[in-house]
């Protein structure tokens, strides 16, 4: 069974590889299936920002978990064909986790900081604070992200997630809306629905 784009991975590594050399270069995020974000959509805006979702959605989950949250982020993107990662992120009633704070702290980095990745690394580094190596954490985030946004496959059986919860969150042990949703499974403390 594919266990994801962990950093023990071979495609994990070269991924790794891929998304610092990228990072480095600033090169554009690939697009998209039928999506054309244009060739000014640097690396930092949405590999930053999903790597961040990731890092507040699911701190302490398994990379795996991790990766799905990533893939909720990209299926839906391209599922409502959405020109930037924040129409998505930061609509309202998604991702929690973003909190206000977190959401100005964010755009500050985009806007008045021009994208700048020591920026984003500063947010990511506060979340993780004393964590044991949290910069190659941090970095582990990211390749995962960049190769997420570049197309890597989806894990076998988890094709097109698009959907997840924490089930300790509702009394019923789902969200009312998981009724009218296909369960593909649970990792961690995630379910995840198509």
């Amino acid at each position: 069974m594919n266990e994801g784009l962990g950093k023990d991975s071979v495609p994990g590594r070269l991924w790794a590889i891929l998304a610092a050399l990228a990072v480095l270069c600033c090169c554009p995020v690939p697009a998209v299936a039928g999506m054309d974000r244009g060739a000014e959509d640097p690396v930092p805006t949405n590999v930053y920002l999903m790597a961040l979702t990731v890092l507040y959605e699911a701190t302490g989950q398994p990379v795996l978990g991790q990766e799905l949250v990533a893939r909720v982020v990209f299926n839906r993107v391209a599922w409502i064909e959405a020109a930037y990662f924040e129409q998505v992120v930061f609509a309202n009633g998604q991702f929690m986790a973003w909190t206000p704070e977190r959401k100005r702290a964010f755009q500050w980095c985009q806007i008045e900081q021009g994208s700048d990745p020591a920026c984003f690394d500063r947010m990511a580094l506060k979340w993780l604070g004393s964590v044991p190596d949290a910069r190659e954490r941090w970095l582990d985030l990211l390749a995962m992200s960049w190769a997420v946004t570049g197309g890597a496959p989806d894990p076998v059986g988890w094709t097109g997630v698009r959907y997840f919860d924490n089930p300790r969150f509702w009394p019923e042990g789902e969200p009312p809306w998981a009724s009218a949703k296909v369960f593909v499974g649970q990792i961690g403390d995630h379910c995840f629905w198509r």
